[in-house]
């Protein structure tokens, strides 16, 4: 679990006591799809802060039906 908001989103299979940390980064599907997201909100892509936060909360992105379009609404910008 990448930080507190996956709380009850069960996306991952992997235990990191039976399975190195390592091996669960590169191998869980939910770790690939965040590694690998990449926003395509037009107010997210002119923002100097875009490759930090590439969107927001990667939890709120990935309730949404087209999580490449959606921004974060805690996005002050």
């Amino acid at each position: 679990m990448p930080c507190i908001a996956f709380l009850g989103i069960n996306r991952t299979k992997q235990n990191a006591f039976e399975k190195n940390l390592l091996d669960i980064w590169y191998d869980d599907l939910l770790y690939r799809e965040i590694r690998s997201f990449r926003t395509k909100n037009s107010k997210c892509l002119s923002c100097g802060l875009v490759k930090i936060c590439e969107g927001g909360c990667y939890v709120n992105l990935i309730k949404e039906k087209s999580p490449e379009y959606f921004r974060d609404s805690v996005c002050k910008l």
